[in-house]
């Protein structure tokens, strides 16, 4: 490995660190959280300050993503890679099944949707590209919920005020949905008709998204 590398996914640590933070984050914390020495994280801290991925707020005494950090989200917004590299496969599936797909990928408690293939004859869906809706409350949501840990999903809905209803239906608490997400199972295990077809075209998508080696 060259010796740059290590050096780089330091710095990567550290932005990911950062910007998966509720709001600015101490070194202390950074530190701890990171395991990286003392004196590399500082160094790092400096690097990305330089350049704008990262600010020091002085008063707090603590670090928030800047400038640049926004410029490259906003970059992968127009470059929309997820989209082109999904959408031949999307095409293929609606081909093979004749059935509307889409692709949503979860955020928080919700899912965006990222891509709609509308097949002939079907009736149009409200999931657009950009749509955002809460996961409990979507098929493509749930589908996703079933497939974490009680662990997971304790800490994504923490308590009652997690779960928004939509013309008062929904569920209320982690007791509900985990019984939910067991009749999803269940509706996924009758169509398995779809089901090779839809994970074929999910291995598709994943193989596209890994790095070249």
């Amino acid at each position: 490995m060259p010796p740059q590398v290590p050096t780089a996914k330091n710095v990567l640590s550290v932005l990911r660190y950062v910007a998966s933070q509720g709001g600015p984050v101490g070194a202390t914390a950074i530190l701890r959280d990171t395991g990286l020495p003392r004196s590399t994280t500082y160094h790092l801290l400096t690097a990305v300050i330089d350049d704008g991925f990262v600010v020091h707020l002085p008063e707090e005494r603590k670090y928030a993503l800047g400038v640049t950090a926004h410029e490259l989200g906003t970059g992968y917004s127009r470059q929309a890679p997820l989209q082109r590299i999904a959408r031949f496969p999307m095409a293929q599936l609606v081909a093979r099944t004749k059935r509307t797909a889409h692709l949503a990928v979860m955020h928080g408690r919700e899912v965006i949707y990222v891509i709609e293939e509308q097949a002939k004859r079907q009736t149009d869906l409200v999931t657009d590209a950009g749509v955002r809706l809460p996961a409990h409350l979507t098929a493509s949501g749930r589908a996703m919920l079933a497939a974490m840990s009680a662990a997971q999903l304790a800490a994504l809905y923490p308590g009652p005020e997690a779960f928004p209803t939509r013309y008062e239906n929904g569920v209320h608490s982690v007791e509900a949905l985990n019984e939910l997400l067991a009749r999803t199972v269940q509706l996924e295990e009758l169509a398995e008709r779809w089901l090779p077809e839809v994970r074929r075209c999910a291995d598709e998508i994943s193989r596209r998204l890994r790095p070249s080696s």
